[in-house]
């Protein structure tokens, strides 16, 4: 087994018992997305289906995203990425994801990876929850531009990472193309600008994210100031 990141819940490793792969998600093993789901709210109180399957699509989308960024901003050989070779597994209200090993593929060809591995699991969750397709390939869009962001602050190469992120969300030939979804800097740090919506806002306790698409944009700079640099540092985790 190989861990990609100390301390994330993504590593490659065979897909054993207790793993669902993508493609299998979006057929015989969807009762594990509707686990997640069920976690998901109770968590959650009152997050409304949409956003039980934005959550979901949300994660798969980010940690397949993130293992592609960080062979990438590594220049090492794509992991083996394919709706039958990334799965995941549920970890209480949480899910851990794995690439089972094998050769990788071009990364000239990442948009299209992203693309085909997502494609037929988003018609699963549409079925399910009545998120959109257009509202599930915003949050793909989102999650590839944060994964990009992510490993390359991890890996000291964030401004690769955010150049390789925009690259691949504003590629019109894909579905998840999005003009909105963008990085915003304050106080010398970058934060993903949403292009989707995570519809948390639904929650009981649930407010829109900083950088939401349905927040104006004015105020994104003083939310992100309010939560990450004003709140006390107990209370940042929570509002983050």
């Amino acid at each position: 087994m190989t861990i990609l990141l100390e301390g994330w819940p993504i590593e490659e490793a065979p897909l054993g018992d207790g793993w669902a792969s993508v493609a299998a998600l979006a057929t015989d093993r969807f009762d594990m997305a509707e686990e997640y789901f069920a976690a998901a709210v109770a968590s959650e109180p009152g997050l409304d289906r949409r956003g039980q399957g934005a959550y979901f699509m949300g994660g798969v989308s980010f940690y397949f995203a993130f293992a592609l960024a960080f062979a990438v901003l590594r220049d090492k050989p794509l992991p083996n990425l394919t709706p039958h070779s990334f799965g995941i597994q549920r970890d209480g209200n949480l899910l851990n994801y794995r690439i089972a090993p094998g050769s990788g593929t071009s990364p000239v060809r990442a948009g299209a990876l992203i693309e085909e591995a997502h494609a037929p699991l988003i018609a699963r969750v549409r079925e399910a929850t009545r998120l959109s397709d257009a509202a599930q390939w915003r949050i793909i869009a989102d999650g590839i531009a944060s994964a990009f962001l992510y490993a390359g602050q991890h890996l000291e190469r964030e401004a690769q990472g955010r150049k390789l992120g925009l690259e691949i969300v504003r590629d019109p030939t894909y579905r998840f193309f999005n003009g909105h979804t963008d990085y915003i800097e304050v106080e010398g740090k970058c934060f993903l600008k949403r292009g989707g919506c995570c519809r948390y806002y639904t929650a009981d306790v649930g407010s829109f994210c900083a950088t939401c698409i349905l927040r104006p944009a004015d105020e994104h700079a003083g939310e992100i100031r309010r939560r990450y640099f004003e709140t006390e540092p107990e209370l940042k985790a929570a509002e983050a």
